[in-house]
């Protein structure tokens, strides 16, 4: 179940809250759907809801179907931000699947809160065992 996120939504010209219902599906249910079988990148960017998202490509990912995924994170691990998860929560659900990170890109310091610290970035991650071919050569 999905929230509203003020992030999410549209605000006509005259300044109304317009809403459009949409048909959500998880990952697993619109590879099937359209006979997707494989996924070399994954991009997400979902503001907010990763976590979903992921939870919704678990057949997927526990049967290493998509080789690497590109995510925006926070680097704070008990963010507020409606629109950002922390990394740590991304990488723990992924670990358990058998992704590792490859790159951090896009870093954005925390200009909002005035403090020198790296606040969200996007963040790729693929299979250990792509890392491990990469690596051997």
């Amino acid at each position: 179940i999905f929230s509203f996120s003020p992030v999410n939504s549209f605000i006509n010209s005259f300044g109304a809250l317009a809403q459009e219902k949409v048909r959500i599906d998880t990952l697993d249910q619109f590879c099937l759907e359209k006979g997707i079988t494989e996924i070399d990148l994954l991009k997400v960017d979902v503001e907010g809801y990763e976590i979903q998202v992921l939870n919704g490509a678990s057949k997927m990912l526990s049967e290493r179907r998509i080789r690497c995924l590109y995510l925006e994170a926070t680097a704070y691990p008990n963010d507020d931000s409606p629109h950002l998860v922390p990394i740590n929560k991304i990488s723990d659900l992924l670990r358990g699947y058998g992704y590792s990170i490859f790159g951090i890109y896009d870093q954005e310091m925390d200009q909002f809160r005035n403090i020198n610290c790296l606040c969200y970035f996007n963040v790729a991650y693929v299979q250990h065992d792509l890392c491990k071919n990469a690596r051997n050569g």
